[in-house]
């Protein structure tokens, strides 16, 4: 045998409680990560960075409508 086809004996199959910790731990984590977002959340956003995200809706709609008005004009000149 070239020694490849056993596993180590370090890799054991985990037990029956072994999974049910580890899905425990991974709620905690879940619980704890939501609460942390949530917390995110109720603080809102920034009056400076909300000025900035209106100035970049203005931005779009400005250059949303100068390409209508292009494209008007192409179809107009045909």
């Amino acid at each position: 045998m070239d020694g490849m086809s056993k596993k180590p004996d370090d890799e054991k199959t985990p037990s029956p409680t072994d999974a049910a910790s580890a899905r425990e731990r991974q709620k905690l984590i879940g619980r704890r990560l939501q609460s942390f977002f949530d917390d995110t959340i109720q603080q809102g956003v920034p009056d400076e960075f909300e000025k900035l995200l209106s100035q970049l809706d203005e931005a779009e709609a400005d250059r949303d409508g100068e390409k209508a008005d292009g494209d008007a004009r192409k179809g107009a000149g045909s």
